[in-house]
């Protein structure tokens, strides 16, 4: 028999929603990581390039370069920044030992019990898990939220963009650690796998953004519509009825809002892949396809008040519309704060029914859809 979910409610959707709603909110005044090569720490050879062909080469002389552009003075290349100067140290720890403790405290460690310093062992996906491991896929999704937030940061404070990348990459991983050691002296847990899948985030996000494939590639986030009723307010779910009003569609942020833990029941994650990008990249003019993602997606059903054997795992494909190149075409541009805001925010956010696919169940070996993934039908 599989055992029942742990009695203490786990860090939901709501606490990392509120977190990567607040990064998404400064995105806009930020502007976006920049596109330069990636290195995981500065050039130790600043001096040296790669030469067509492969081969490693000083760069020109002062002479070479006069001679080339006609006698004419070179400017001279302005010295790259300290990795850490004032302001910098003072985002980065204060970001990670004062910022981050302060909404781990307000989000969810002063609704928990306090106990002995100790680790958790939550066996990521496993089907008999909290959460059937979207809880690992929100710390993965959020980390790539922060990753691109806290670069587009330290560009600001005049960092290139490949110091920009590392030190937001620093200060993700360690802002995850920070919030498992305060979640060892309460009833969660330290969570290693938690601080992995939140770093393999930053990683994922710093890889996309340093190969300039923000265009290509993408991380996504939203709410699963659905008839379910709120937990624990004793109604019976009527298996596989879709919302038959607005407030249907708008009810899993009615249960964030509520703080009621909802397990990750009406949260789907996915990985984009962008045809405006990618086809261009192969030598296809995009036409009207411009407009059309390919998602991989992950989602879990049951897992709040469902029984065991009703509880589902999906993972799946999906073809989707790309509403932030919808809002681009439409005329809005990037450049204003509001346009920034609205594209930004659809390129982070998974609206219900801009998705239709199919979905493999890993608990029943059950295929479901194609649909738009907003029924539910339990044992079916």
């Amino acid at each position: 028999m599989q055992p029942e979910p742990s009695p203490f409610p786990r860090r939901g959707g709501r606490r990392a929603g509120i977190i990567g709603s607040a990064l998404l909110i400064f995105l806009p005044e930020l502007g976006l990581a920049g596109q330069a090569t990636f290195r995981l720490v500065p050039p130790v050879f600043p001096d040296l390039q790669l030469a067509p062909g492969g081969d490693f080469s000083a760069s020109e002389s002062a002479s070479e370069q006069e001679a080339a552009t006609g006698g004419s003075e070179v400017k001279p290349v302005a010295p790259r920044p300290p990795l850490f100067d004032k302001w910098t140290t003072i985002v980065f720890l204060g970001g990670s030992f004062v910022a981050t403790p302060i909404a781990g405290y307000f989000q969810w460690w002063k609704r928990s019990d306090s106990q002995p310093w100790h680790f958790a062992n939550e066996r990521w996906f496993q089907e008999d898990t909290y959460a059937g491991g979207a809880d690992k896929m929100s710390h993965f999704y959020y980390g790539t939220v922060g990753q691109e937030a806290l670069t587009a940061a330290y560009q600001k404070l005049g960092h290139p963009a490949d110091q920009a990348r590392l030190l937001a990459f620093l200060n993700s991983v360690l802002a995850a650690v920070v919030v498992e050691v305060g979640d060892g002296f309460t009833s969660y847990g330290f969570s290693w796998e938690d601080a992995t899948a939140s770093t393999a985030g930053a990683a994922a996000s710093a890889f996309v953004g340093a190969h300039n494939l923000r265009d290509t590639i993408g991380f996504r986030f939203g709410f699963l519509p659905t008839a379910e009723p709120l937990p624990g307010s004793g109604v019976t779910p009527h298996a596989g009825t879709p919302p038959t009003s607005v407030f249907g569609y708008i009810q899993p942020l009615a249960l964030q809002s509520a703080q009621i833990q909802p397990g990750y029941t009406y949260e789907i994650y996915t990985v984009d892949l962008k045809l405006v990008g990618f086809l261009p990249r192969v030598h296809v003019s995009p036409g009207i396809a411009r407009y059309l993602l390919f998602s991989a997606t992950y989602n879990t059903r049951g897992y709040t008040e469902a029984p065991p054997e009703f509880r589902e795992r999906n993972i799946g494909i999906e073809i989707g519309i790309n509403l932030a190149e919808v809002c681009r075409r439409l005329g809005l541009r990037e450049e204003t704060w509001w346009g920034q805001s609205i594209i930004q925010f659809f390129e982070h956010f998974r609206v219900p029914y801009t998705g239709w696919g199919i979905r493999y169940d890993l608990n029943s070996g059950k295929w479901h859809g194609p649909d738009f993934n907003d029924k539910y039908n339990p044992g079916s």
